[in-house]
């Protein structure tokens, strides 16, 4: 008696199928689809990996390369972020999945309270160095100049709230 047990070679050829199917489609509908999948795993891989290095190097000197990385880096990724939380908040919530209500509930609490987090860690990341009065230097090829005066006192408490 023969049994039918995937082998991993079965499991590619079906993966292989798919993706030639979405390919071909006749309406272009399914490439888009795949391409547009594609396209945001990608960036999402990225993403986590410029996340995992700004926190790595977060704790360098003023004028270190670890340093110039995590405040170049964090400030052009803020752009972006700041974009994705906005996007959020202007789409809203998809809808909810088939599931326990207690459990979507939750799901809700978790995104906005992440979305919370992004915002909060980008903007204090952005007010750190102007509320010291100085500007933020992008890979020393320019300087987003200060809009405010040095406080120490706002310092401080939003160096508590990016970390």
């Amino acid at each position: 008696m023969q049994t039918n047990k995937p082998t991993v070679r079965s499991f590619l050829k079906k993966i292989y199928a798919v993706l030639v199917r979405g390919i071909s489609g006749s309406n272009g509908l399914a490439m888009k689809i795949s391409l547009r999948h594609t396209i945001t795993s990608i960036a999402a891989g990225l993403t986590a990996i410029l996340v995992i290095a700004l926190f790595a190097t977060h704790e360098g000197d003023r004028g270190s390369a670890s340093f110039v990385f995590h405040v170049s880096g964090g400030a052009i990724a803020g752009v972006f972020l700041l974009w994705r939380v906005g996007y959020r908040i202007r789409r809203g919530m998809s809808t909810a999945s088939d599931q326990a209500a207690i459990y979507n509930t939750l799901s809700k609490i978790v995104l906005w309270g992440f979305l919370a987090s992004i915002f909060v860690v980008i903007v204090s990341g952005y007010f750190i160095p102007w509320s010291a009065g100085r500007g933020i230097d992008i890979y020393g090829l320019f300087t987003l100049p200060s809009p405010m005066n040095a406080n120490r006192d706002l310092h401080k408490l939003l160096e508590e709230a990016h970390e």
